[in-house]
């Protein structure tokens, strides 16, 4: 009997059209590339967008139009010089604002700080190289109890803000550490999730998870295959985990590296399940670069180029261990939860009724990656409010791109799905806003952190937009603080808004300093930098019609904030001494 002949789905539509044989790789099949011919596809019918795809997706047409409004009047990046004016040194870049303060050395000058301050935090961390015991080759042997504990942390704590394993990684998890170690990429990704699981669960016993990773390392740098793509990702994120920012950095650019050079050369799979997880890969490498390179003022790579050609992630399908039947926050699993943890046998890991129970969690995943997208590509496209004067070409603050940008963001809150979305304090009933004045410890946080994993993603989320809302009226503070006399009303209105911003984030970031194992470090940094602005914000005599005994009472608070488990980082703790000193000298926070 004759074997049925196999057809592609879908051939180019240059090959339809020349009647030629098309072998349906992506984004180019060989036949146009050999004859060098433009390679298109029909865009293959997809299941119908849920609401928040819909959403997002036009936020993101809003922004492409706001991008191309705001090119016609953007400032070109200035040479940094001692001799230029401080404005046009200072303005010159829509680099310079709190969200990203150790980026430019004119913001250190700004702050008070020396020019150097920055690339001398980056030189502690790349001195501060991770020394461990390093295991010989040989027999490993894990209790079931601890790696059944590590992968329950894992998902807990580390899962949804990068939701990139397959569906069936329970069952591999299980499988391989219960077999000899064979060096491969699968096998090193097992240990890396084992590894960081270890960290978020109990940070002083690690295990020998991360060192039995490290032999197989030299397989994963030589594939480019999604696999080894997956443990670059989860490298980065051990590290960042172990507040190593540098090296965390490193590893993603070479995720980042291997993932171009993956979707290039055609060679990712064309199933579906894997091809979504690749996408996924790529958001989770996007938005972690993003996070990293935010304070750093290192290499980037070009991973930007490919954000409009890459579809958005769908999470629907996500990976999550079964999760932990307690009322507990996610920063604590009792004993009743690893006996449930232990009791899931590795065959029954992944079963219809686990991923039932798992469709809440898979919502939140799928709400949150859009979400995080579509801040970051918000924050990468337009975050500045400035102009340059066709006259003399100094650089000014534009008090009506800051409105827009405000109208932005406030639009991207709006669409934020009720699983995630976090409360303003605006919107907050009147006796609910006294019961969290400023002048509460930070150590009590916002009452939007909920509960858990969905607690910790809508939290970020909050912190991102404060942080947001103050790189926006940055520009604003400054204006005021060079000029002489006295800001207009609508300058200083401006100002209150940096004000009022900063004094909603601060418990908010406390919270999700200790709260976030992944973004410890970046969420430090931004700590210092934001309250080191606020403080020259309360200093400021030009800023005296502002209301700042909020702030004052916030920035008092902040002097008392506890800056546990950041031992590790010699940067963090240059940085909590330089904030000290700072705050000791302006007579706040002593009593």
């Amino acid at each position: 009997m004759a074997r049925p002949r196999k057809r592609l789905t879908l051939a180019c539509d240059t090959c339809r059209s020349r009647r030629v044989k098309c072998d349906g790789q992506r984004p180019y099949c060989a036949p146009c590339r050999i004859r060098g011919l433009d390679c298109f596809y029909q865009q293959l019918p997809e299941s119908p967008a849920t609401k928040v795809e819909t959403e997002l997706a036009n936020v993101n047409l809003r922004l492409d139009y706001l991008t191309m409004l705001l090119s016609k009047q953007q400032p070109t990046p200035l040479v940094q010089s001692h001799q230029g004016s401080a404005s046009r040194t200072l303005l010159g870049s829509h680099e310079d604002s709190p969200f990203c303060l150790l980026a430019t050395d004119s913001i250190m000058r700004v702050l008070g700080l020396d020019d150097g301050f920055a690339r001398g935090l980056i030189r502690l961390e790349r001195a501060n190289l991770l020394i461990g015991a390093t295991t010989p080759p040989g027999m490993f042997f894990f209790s079931q109890q601890q790696v059944t504990d590590a992968l329950a942390a894992f998902s807990d704590r580390i899962h949804g803000y990068y939701p990139i394993l397959p569906l069936d990684f329970s069952e591999a998890y299980f499988a391989t550490l219960s077999a000899p170690l064979a060096p491969s990429s699968r096998t090193c990704l097992v240990l890396l999730v084992a590894a960081i699981g270890c960290v978020a669960h109990d940070p002083e016993t690690r295990g020998p998870y991360f060192d039995a990773a490290l032999q197989s390392l030299p397989v994963v740098l030589a594939e480019c295959t999604l696999t080894s793509i997956q443990c670059l990702i989860f490298l980065s994120i051990y590290y960042c985990c172990l507040l190593k920012p540098c090296q965390a950095h490193d590893y993603c650019l070479i995720a980042s590296f291997k993932i171009q050079n993956l979707f290039k050369s055609g060679l990712q799979s064309t199933d579906n399940d894997s091809l979504e997880l690749t996408h996924r890969a790529y958001w989770a490498i996007l938005l972690l670069e993003s996070e990293l390179s935010v304070q750093l003022d290192v290499a980037k790579s070009d991973i930007w180029s490919l954000d409009e050609y890459t579809p958005l992630p769908n999470c629907r399908r996500t990976w999550h261990f079964p999760p932990q039947q307690s009322t507990t926050s996610s920063s604590t699993i009792t004993s009743a939860s690893l006996a449930l943890a232990a009791a899931v046998s590795p065959a029954s890991a992944h079963s219809a009724d686990s991923i039932t129970s798992t469709s809440t969690t898979a919502d939140q995943a799928q709400s949150f990656f859009l979400a995080e997208i579509a801040m970051r590509r918000m924050l990468h496209r337009c975050n500045w409010a400035i102009t340059q004067s066709p006259e003399d070409g100094t650089h000014r603050y534009a008090p009506g791109i800051a409105l827009e940008l405000e109208r932005q963001l406030d639009e991207w809150y709006g669409y934020l799905p009720p699983n995630i979305q976090f409360t303003r304090e605006r919107e907050r009933p009147e006796r609910q806003h006294q019961q969290e004045q400023v002048s509460s410890s930070p150590e009590q946080p916002c009452a939007d952190r909920g509960g858990g994993v969905v607690g910790s993603l809508s939290n970020f989320l909050n912190v991102q937009y404060y942080c947001c809302k103050l790189s926006i009226y940055w520009p604003a503070v400054f204006q005021a603080m060079q000029d002489s006399g006295v800001p207009s009303a609508q300058l200083l209105d401006h100002c209150q808004r940096f004000i009022d911003s900063y004094v909603q984030l601060l418990p908010r970031i406390t919270f999700a300093v200790d709260d976030c194992m992944v973004y410890k470090w970046t969420l430090s940094v931004s700590f210092f930098t934001t309250t080191m602005a606020a403080l020259k914000v309360l200093e400021a005599p030009s800023l005296a019609g502002a209301s700042r005994e909020a702030l004052h009472q916030c920035l008092s608070s902040a002097a008392t904030v506890d800056w546990r488990g950041t031992e590790a980082s010699p940067s963090l703790g240059v940085l909590q001494r330089t904030l000290s000193e700072r705050l000791h000298e302006a007579g706040l926070g002593l009593g």
